[in-house]
């Protein structure tokens, strides 16, 4: 069976990362050979492994679904120490958690110096962040800007043609812009049904500062839920660039991170039904597994295939739909699910049993996919008759 797209590169940069890694490991190794005795060595082991046990403990907190909770910590994930950042950061926890957690990490003892080092970098820029709702910089003006889903326009590739601007306001404090998002959601829910960040619908405040020549520049945008709370924040250089297309609103490229995406083995297999949950920026969806690499570590797997509501088929890497989401992980809460499905997903179902019992199918949606451009639904019936 051939490679789904794209999986060359990112097997490359799957390589360098376990190089790394390994390298990593190697110099800890080194120095523990130059214990006296083999009883002192394995003690430092013992003591790493400590460490190790108590930093994914503080992780584990972060991870909603209940199947890679426990996954988490299965062997296969060899290297989890160095992911605890990003399922920190790519969690959907108030970003005050996120800042403490990775500053807990941060203080224990350094068996790495260049894991501990970043973790506590990241915990000092989330708490700076934080400490900056607080300041109000004199000609200053917070921007808050509602987001809501577009029901019309469901396009997993492209984040900012996908949401609706539904209205901006100007504040003179952060303080009185997320008393405006309380004050709103009184008026609206006024207790008939209890309030969400599960809602289609997100804040985003920015400060806008004023320079030398008296013009307003964007300096932070934190980006915040249905309920106010503060998931994360993104800032603007100096030179005034900010990458539109990768708002992950909390920095985590670190070694061996890749950016964005989280990156660890998942629990799921071949014929999986799932449920992918990055609300409240996607509505969540079932998608079905339909390809899955021989190495779990592998960024580009599993591949998984859903429906759109135009009726067409799209596949994606699991771990990758976060292009469409800037705040969240779709690992930390995607789950088996236990539905019963809509007649449109039913032929999620059939698609389920087709793979489980044939693995070319991949190769056969993406011949199609290349010959007409996308596939349709009708397209995928003729194919698992």
């Amino acid at each position: 069976m051939s490679k789904p797209k794209n999986v060359e590169i990112c097997e490359q940069k799957e390589y360098e990362d376990t190089v790394r890694a390994a390298q990593l490991r190697a110099d800890l190794e080194t120095t523990i050979g130059s214990f006296n005795s083999y009883a002192e060595a394995n003690k430092a082991m013992n003591e790493i492994k400590s460490i190790e046990d108590e930093a994914n403990e503080i992780a584990l907190k972060f991870i909603e679904s209940d199947e890679v909770r426990q996954y988490f910590l299965h062997p296969d994930v060899d290297d989890s120490m160095w992911r605890l950042s990003d399922v920190i950061c790519k969690s959907r926890a108030c970003l005050m958690n996120k800042a403490e957690a990775l500053r807990e990490i941060s203080e224990k003892p350094p068996f790495d110096a260049v894991y501990q080092h970043h973790t506590g970098a990241l915990a000092e820029q989330a708490f700076n962040a934080l400490e900056e709702t607080k300041i109000s910089p004199s000609g200053c003006v917070f921007i808050l800007t509602l987001h809501i889903i577009d029901e019309d326009v469901w396009n997993y590739n492209d984040y900012f043609g996908r949401n609706i601007k539904k209205y901006s306001t100007p504040f003179a404090t952060f303080e009185q812009a997320v008393a405006f998002i309380d004050k709103e959601n009184a008026e609206i829910y006024d207790g008939v049904i209890e309030m969400s960040d599960d809602f289609g619908l997100w804040f985003n405040i920015t400060r806008w500062d004023k320079n030398s020549n008296g013009e307003l520049k964007e300096v932070i945008t934190w980006v915040l839920g249905n309920t106010g709370t503060i998931w994360g924040f993104c800032r603007v250089d100096d030179e005034n660039n900010i990458n539109r297309d990768n708002l992950s609103y909390f920095p985590t490229a670190f070694i061996p991170g890749y950016g964005k995406d989280l990156n660890f083995p998942v629990p799921f297999i071949v014929g999986d039904i799932i449920t992918v949950d990055m609300r409240p920026f996607v509505d969540s969806f079932d998608a079905v597994i339909i390809w899955k690499s021989d190495n779990n570590m592998d960024c580009c797997t599993p591949k998984c295939l859903f429906i759109k509501r135009q009726r067409i088929i799209e596949i994606r890497s699991l771990k990758h739909l976060v292009d469409s989401c800037p705040c969240f992980s779709p690992l930390l809460r995607a789950k088996q699910t236990n539905k019963k499905l809509t007649e449109c997903n039913s032929l999620l179902k059939r698609i389920s049993n087709y793979v489980k019992k044939d693995n070319t199918l991949i190769d056969k949606l993406y011949a199609l996919e290349e010959e007409k451009g996308e596939i349709e639904f009708a397209d995928i019936e003729s194919l698992i008759m």
